[in-house]
């Protein structure tokens, strides 16, 4: 399966968010992968979602550095 596809452990390196942060992600919506495989369930991203990876990333950076580094502090 390529397609112009990323499997999950590349797409997490392209955007530095681990493996357990993107599927939060996919359950959450903000970054719903492009394609998931019916017969294995195995996600799937293009390339072009990796910008909008690092943009959460860092988002939940400054959330993190503004509560002290405390998770779920702040909510």
């Amino acid at each position: 399966m390529n397609d112009g596809y990323l499997p999950i452990g590349r797409f997490d390196r392209l955007c530095r968010l681990d493996v357990k942060q993107l599927r939060n992600y996919d359950e959450l919506r903000p970054l719903v992968p492009a394609h998931v495989d019916p017969d294995n369930g195995h996600r799937y991203r293009r390339p072009g979602q990796a910008r909008r990876g690092a943009a959460d990333r860092a988002v939940a950076l400054a959330r993190c550095a503004s509560c002290g580094g405390r998770a779920g502090a702040g909510r």
